[in-house]
């Protein structure tokens, strides 16, 4: 994969990756989903391009659809996340009252929250609802430097603590 990898999602057996070329003097047509078999043999690959203006930064499922998240180069776009159906047709492009500090790192459906949570490029994070309804975006803030996250059960999230090059394992 030439370019940015903007997250990972494991779904129904398979790994899909976000991809993108983003230069920071503007953006490329070059925004793709790859889909990886169990032993990273490349099964599919997606074009999004037409959907995107700087990164494709973020990728996750949920309910029968795939949401991209993107990544900007400032901290003047409102957070932005593409809604696709399983086989990466757009369904709805969404745009919250939300600015994540250059945009979104990580797209994650929280399952006992029923709620998507969305990293920014910091210790800034947001939940907001399943149809992301802009009146259901909490604010919040992490102790320390977000870099990934990960669903493991009902009880418990992992966490990339960049700054601290380690995993937080967060407990609720």
């Amino acid at each position: 994969i030439v370019g940015h990898i903007g997250g990972s999602e494991f779904y129904n057996g398979y790994l899909y990756v976000a991809q993108s070329v983003c230069p920071s003097t503007g953006t490329t047509a070059n925004h793709h989903v790859y889909k990886y078999d169990t032993n990273l043999q490349l099964v599919a690959q997606y074009d999004i391009g037409a959907d995107f203006t700087i990164c494709a930064g973020a990728i996750a499922h949920y309910n029968g659809n795939f949401y991209v998240a993107e990544s900007y180069w400032d901290n003047t776009h409102n957070d932005r996340i593409v809604k696709y159906d399983e086989s990466f047709n757009k369904v709805a492009t969404i745009t919250l009252s939300h600015q994540c500090p250059w945009g979104s790192q990580v797209i994650a459906y929280i399952p006992p929250l029923n709620k998507f949570r969305i990293l920014c490029h910091s210790t800034d994070y947001i939940d907001v609802d399943t149809d992301f309804n802009n009146s259901s975006i909490q604010v919040h803030a992490s102790p320390f430097s977000l870099q990934d996250l990960a669903y493991l059960n009902d009880n418990t999230l992992l966490y990339n603590d960049r700054s601290g090059n380690s995993i937080r394992i967060i407990t609720y």
